[in-house]
C-alpha cells in the first residue's frame, strides 16, 4: 500500500546522531534482547533500521518473519516507524551491509535501467512502510566482488536516486568505508552532490587479524589508521565537511593475549578474543556484554586517548564515555555533521551495568544536545 508524504526534505538545523539498530536483536534474550520499543528517541535524530538487502535488482525484506507483517511476522518495519513519529527520530531504512556484499550492488549500478528500478523499488519500500529515507551501505565499490566501472557507476546511483527522492524530501545518506585506498572506490568530490550525510565507518582500523594489541579505533595515530587521517583525507577530497558523519563503534574488538603477562599496547597476539555470550563472534563484545564482565583491568589515557582493558589472557580495546566525548567535541571542532553509533544493542540500553546507555548519552553530551 502506497503513502503520502509531504515534503520533509533533510535541513541540517542541529549536529545528527545517528544511531544503528541491528534488528537480529530482537532474537537475542534475557539482558541483550532488543525491542523496538527500547530505542531512546531524544538520544537519536535518526534511527537506521538494518537491514534490507537486494533480490533481482530491487530492494527487498532479507528476513520478512521479522520485518513483515504477513504469515504472522512481527511487523517490525511498521512498528519501528509508528514509533518514529511519536518518538521524535528520523526512522530510515539501512540497505546492503556487509554480509550483502558487493557483486549484486555493482551488478544492478552497472545499467541506466536497473538504476532505476532500484531507485523506483526504494522509493515504493519507503512509502508502503513509513521511512523516511535511507542509508546505502554498500559495502564497497570495486571492492568485495565490485567492479571496476563501480566508482562512476556509485555516482550514477546516487543521483537516480536523489532525482527520485526529491519529490518526497527523502533523506539519503551513504555509509563509506574509511581504508587510505578509499580513492580505488569513491569519486569523493562528486558524493556530497547528491546526498545528504556522508558516514564514514571509522573505526575497526585494529583487530586481531594485525597478530598484536593496538588501539581499535583511535582518534589520531602516528600512520593513516585514525579518525582523524580518515576526515582530513575525505575533506582534502572535496566531501563537504558539513555532512561528514564521524562513525563510532559501541563494542570493542577483542584479542587473545599470547602471554597473559604481557598486556600492554603492542602485545603479541595469538588470535581472536572469545565470542561474547549474545554477540557470538569472536575477536568482538558488545559493550553491554564487556560492562555485565567482571574483573576486568582498565586502562585510559587522555594524551593520546584510549581506552582498553585485559583480563586474564583477554584483552578488548573500545571507546568508554571520556573518549566518545572527546571524539564528539572533534566533531564540533571540525564542523562536521555529526555522529553515528553501530549500534544500539550493543550499548548497555538497558542500563543493567549503571545508567543506560552510557556510550550513546556521553556522544549527545559531548555535541552539547544535552547537559553535562
Amino acid at each position: 500500500m502506497w503513502r503520502l508524504f509531504v515534503n520533509r526534505r533533510h535541513v541540517a538545523s542541529e549536529n545528527a546522531v545517528i544511531c544503528y539498530w541491528g534488528s537480529w536483536s530482537t532474537y537475542r534474550w534475557s539482558i541483550a534482547l532488543f525491542e523496538v520499543s527500547n530505542i531512546d528517541g531524544s538520544l537519536c535524530t535518526h534511527v537506521v533500521y538494518t537491514y534490507a538487502g537486494l533480490q533481482n535488482g530491487v530492494v527487498t525484506s532479507l528476513d520478512p518473519y521479522n520485518d513483515l507483517e504477513e504469515s504472522y511476522g512481527k511487523g517490525n518495519y511498521k512498528k519501528f516507524t509508528s514509533y518514529a513519529e511519536s518518538n521524535g527520530f528520523k526512522p530510515l531504512l539501512g540497505i546492503g551491509g556487509w554480509n550483502e556484499g558487493s557483486a549484486k550492488y555493482s551488478e544492478m549500478a552497472s545499467y541506466a535501467a536497473g538504476r532505476e528500478d532500484f531507485a523506483d523499488s526504494v522509493v515504493a519500500f519507503l512509502q508502503e512502510y513509513g521511512f523516511d529515507g535511507i542509508s546505502l551501505d554498500w559495502m564497497y565499490p570495486t571492492q568485495n566482488g565490485g567492479a571496476q566501472e563501480d566508482k562512476d557507476n556509485y555516482i550514477l546511483l546516487l543521483q537516480t536516486l536523489q532525482e527520485k527522492f526529491s519529490d518526497y524530501g527523502y533523506t539519503l545518506a551513504v555509509a563509506v568505508g574509511a581504508s587510505p585506498v578509499l580513492t580505488k572506490s569513491y569519486d569523493v568530490a562528486n558524493i556530497g552532490e547528491y546526498v545528504d550525510y556522508i558516514t564514514l565507518l571509522s573505526y575497526d582500523y585494529h583487530t586481531y587479524t594485525d597478530m598484536k594489541t593496538d588501539v581499535a579505533s583511535p582518534l589520531y595515530s602516528n600512520d593513516s589508521y585514525s579518525v582523524d587521517f580518515t576526515v582530513e583525507q575525505w575533506t582534502n577530497l572535496g566531501a563537504p565537511a558539513e555532512k561528514l558523519i564521524m562513525g563510532v563503534a559501541s563494542y570493542g574488538r577483542t584479542d587473545h593475549l599470547s602471554n597473559s603477562n604481557n598486556n600492554g599496547l603492542g602485545a603479541s597476539v595469538s588470535g581472536a578474543g572469545t565470542a561474547g555470550q549474545f554477540t557470538q563472534e569472536p575477536g568482538l563484545l558488545s559493550y553491554l556484554e564487556y560492562c555485565s564482565s567482571s574483573n576486568w583491568e582498565v586502562v585510559h589515557s587522555d594524551d593520546p586517548l584510549y581506552t582498553y582493558a585485559y583480563k586474564g589472557n583477554q584483552w578488548i580495546s573500545y571507546d568508554d564515555e571520556a573518549v566518545l566525548e572527546a571524539k564528539a567535541q572533534y566533531v564540533l571542532d571540525k564542523g562536521l555533521a555529526g555522529i553515528m553509533m553501530y549500534s544500539l544493542e550493543s550499548d548497555d540500553f538497558g542500563g543493567n551495568c549503571d545508567t543506560a546507555y552510557p556510550l550513546l548519552t556521553a556522544i549527545n553530551k559531548g555535541l552539547g544536545r544535552i547537559s553535562k
